[in-house]
């Protein structure tokens, strides 16, 4: 009898493009969706002039993307037989990883290029003179050039790695809160310490911070990861009437963040209080005319 046999390197290339084409399955559709929405609002329509709707879109593609990648095997109720299949857990976790993050990281830095080499308005000016070709007003001096690639990619990080380790529903709601607080704790912790470190927060070391913390998070989930047992059954744990409240309080609280953010990257902000703008804004008094002398 003869036995058909392949080189160990053969069979683990077979069994990564496999694990691939099951998350593509699951998540392709999604992520076609942000990359034709990023290509529409930058290159076409030119909606996205300033790095905070990089921060929206790289927000909302943490929590769309991040949150489903995590959880979906147990919500497709097949957690348990994908652990008993060739493939590790450790491949499982990381082609997951790569397929949702790479994809995020790599549309919000050309994301941040466009805007500052004024890419669009430069291909528009080739075929077309309109609006669309002249440059917008975006501010140099603003945080969020660096943060609108380092909080979506520390979000995604702990989306994703918290909620890969849950086994219904309530797991991945605390999944979305724990990375809310852990985003938003080294968001300020970071300018914080550039607030100590020099007279104007730059955003480049909080948002080092960031990518190092996302690391760490993702390489402490893969690993304990890699420890997990498959649930058999579906996961029959719903979020109640408290737990949609709690998904209220920290969509109001990440919205109040980023407002804050947006609020603290404006140099006026930064340097002066809305006193001081307002007493340097008041004109001088005219001086008064001298009074006429006694013998006038």
């Amino acid at each position: 009898m003869t036995t058909l046999s392949l080189p160990l390197d053969d069979f683990q290339k077979q069994i990564l493009q496999g694990v691939f084409r099951r998350v593509w399955r699951m998540t392709g559709f999604g992520l076609m969706g942000f990359v034709y929405t990023w290509l529409l609002c930058i290159w076409v329509l030119q909606l996205f002039y300033h790095p905070g709707f990089l921060l929206g879109f790289g927000i909302l593609y943490a929590l769309v993307i991040g949150l489903w990648l995590g959880n979906a095997s147990r919500q497709e109720e097949g957690e348990e037989m994908l652990f008993s299949l060739p493939p590790t857990r450790g491949q499982i976790f990381w082609v997951q990883a790569a397929l949702g993050g790479l994809p995020l990281l790599l549309l919000n830095i050309l994301g941040v290029w466009a805007l500052r080499v004024e890419a669009p308005q430069f291909l528009w000016g080739l075929f077309v003179s309109s609006g669309f070709t002249e440059p917008f007003p975006v501010k140099d001096d603003t945080l969020l050039w660096p943060w609108s690639v380092g909080i979506p990619t520390l979000l995604f990080a702990g989306l994703y790695g918290f909620s890969a380790q849950t086994i219904n529903r309530s797991g991945a709601l605390l999944a979305l809160i724990l990375g809310a607080i852990v985003t938003a704790a080294i968001t300020l912790g970071g300018l914080a310490l550039e607030n100590a470190l020099w007279e104007q927060p730059r955003g480049d070391l909080s948002a080092a911070l960031m990518f190092a913390s996302a690391a760490l998070i993702l390489w402490g989930c893969g690993r304990r990861f890699q420890q997990k047992e498959g649930h058999p059954g579906p996961a029959t744990a719903k979020a109640g009437p408290g737990g949609i409240v709690a998904m209220i309080l920290v969509l109001i609280v990440v919205v109040f963040v980023l407002m804050s953010f947006f609020w603290l990257s404006t140099s006026d902000n930064l340097h002066a209080s809305p006193l001081e703008t307002e007493l340097i804004s008041i004109p001088a008094p005219e001086p008064l005319p001298s009074p006429p002398s006694a013998g006038e």
